[in-house]
């Protein structure tokens, strides 16, 4: 990719970014600078995720908390890469406030069904820039849920 299919990305956000994995594929493919946001609710992955940053010199501000409670983040994203959790939402602990936040920025009533990977695209697409984009790996049955 080389961020070719997205040359003007400057500003990158990591929503989930467990061991620094999307952090690792951009630095690979990527010789220009780039700013890269990332989230974890796991104190492990955000303290990994520093030190492997930090070791390949990527500017990078790893968050330790939940992305989806950033209610209003001081700036929009280029690109937004994700591969968030898939929990059931029956074990979404946060759900009312997200689901609260999320159809309110969004003006629209949402499947209270909704897992947490779908949690992530809608407030993906709240904090990406006009003409951004997004990329998440999906789970195959996402097609075949009627909120998905």
């Amino acid at each position: 990719m080389a961020l070719g299919a997205a040359p003007n990305c400057v500003e990158i956000l990591d929503p989930s970014c467990g061991p620094a994995t999307f952090a690792k594929a951009l630095h690979k493919v990527s010789h220009k600078r780039f700013n890269l946001t990332c989230y974890d609710v796991d104190s492990r992955m955000v303290e990994l995720t520093k030190q492997v940053c930090s070791s390949l010199k990527i500017e990078t501000e790893v968050i330790g908390g939940d992305y989806l409670l950033q209610e209003s983040l001081e700036k929009k994203y280029d690109l937004i890469i994700m591969n968030p959790p898939y929990i059931r939402q029956e074990s979404i602990k946060n759900k009312n406030r997200y689901h609260r936040y999320l159809e309110k920025s969004l003006s629209e009533k949402l499947d209270k069904r909704s897992n947490l990977f779908v949690l992530f695209i809608l407030k993906g697409l709240i904090d990406l820039k006009d003409n951004g984009i997004m990329c998440a790996i999906v789970y195959d049955a996402i097609s075949q849920t009627r909120y998905g």
